[in-house]
């Protein structure tokens, strides 16, 4: 039997987990072809490049001696730094026919931003284009479409960052929020933040909240759209 109804689709629902690792095995991890949250446990310090760096920028034996691993993801921008109740770190996954999903690379991640600002009740969505001279090397020294941040008299300070990969199937969106903000540490260990004694990465982001994780990833979760 028909009916002369027509009826609305289901709506998309976000499916989330929780994974534990360390740096190197949660960015090798697979993502399904669908609405999709990942938040990350981290078991160990480190810093993550972006894919245009590699491990000669960091300097290996302050690694070794503090027990920092270096890792890599396939996604742009400058290295992060990540430790164990330091930050929220979330991998949000939309597939290429959800209605979320925008072609033009420097707007695909505002929607997200938005919600980040909605999740933190603080910031606002930078939608200019890249800004930040020191940002291919530390992630929180630029400013990228969709990351969130807080106007100051001095300039713009990052809460949020994003990073982004595409695929000709997803777009995989990387967030990083500090709850607390120790950017001495990765500053140390890069070889460049050395030739430059004027930059001080302090200046340029903050700890985005003083809310907990857990707390926050239940905010973060309601925030989203259906």
């Amino acid at each position: 039997m028909t009916s002369d109804r027509s009826e609305k689709p289901p709506e998309a629902r976000w499916e989330a987990e929780v994974v534990a690792g360390d740096a190197a095995e949660l960015h090798a991890m697979d993502v399904p072809e669908k609405r999709f949250v990942r938040f990350h446990s981290l078991e160990h310090a480190a810093v993550v490049l972006g894919s245009t760096q590699n491990a000669s920028q960091v300097i290996a034996t302050d690694v070794d001696e503090h027990e920092v691993q270096i890792a890599s993801r396939r996604s742009g921008g400058g290295a992060v730094w990540l430790a164990p109740g330091e930050q929220i770190w979330v991998d949000v996954v939309i597939p290429r026919d959800d209605p979320l999903w925008i072609d033009d690379v420097s707007r695909a991640g505002l929607w997200l931003g938005n919600v980040w600002v909605q999740a933190l009740e603080a910031g606002s969505v930078w939608d200019g284009p890249v800004v930040g001279a020191h940002g291919s090397t530390f992630c929180f020294a630029g400013l990228a479409p969709g990351e969130v941040f807080l106007p100051t008299e001095t300039g713009p300070v990052k809460i949020l960052g994003v990073s982004q990969r595409r695929t000709s199937k997803l777009a995989r969106f990387q967030c990083v929020a500090y709850l607390e903000w120790n950017p001495q540490r990765i500053q140390a260990l890069m070889r460049g933040a050395h030739t430059n004694t004027d930059f001080d990465l302090d200046q340029h982001g903050q700890r985005a909240t003083s809310a907990g994780e857990w707390e926050l990833a239940d905010a973060f979760m309601r925030a989203l759209p259906s």
